[in-house]
């Protein structure tokens, strides 16, 4: 079990370190961000509509749920900077 989990692990960095395991993982890391800005973009319009309503709760939810899309953005944004 030992020998399997340390090939595995040399296997793995072997994967990690190809162009293609790259590309993969830059194009899912491209695909969440551009969800999650899309996500970012519904929200901001939905306060900005609770905005209009006078809708205080909804407007403080929404600009919440906006605000963590965007820190997500960011921080995957901020690690793929730190390569």
């Amino acid at each position: 079990m030992i020998v399997w989990t340390r090939l595995a692990i040399a296997k793995t960095a072997e994967l990690a370190a190809s162009p293609e395991a790259q590309s993969v993982a830059d194009e899912l890391r491209l695909d969440f961000v551009s969800e999650t800005a899309d996500r970012a973009a519904k929200f901001a319009r939905r306060a900005a509509s609770a905005a209009r309503r006078r809708d205080r709760l909804a407007l403080h939810v929404r600009l919440r749920q906006a605000r963590l899309c965007l820190r997500a953005v960011v921080e995957i944004l901020g690690s793929e900077a730190g390569k």
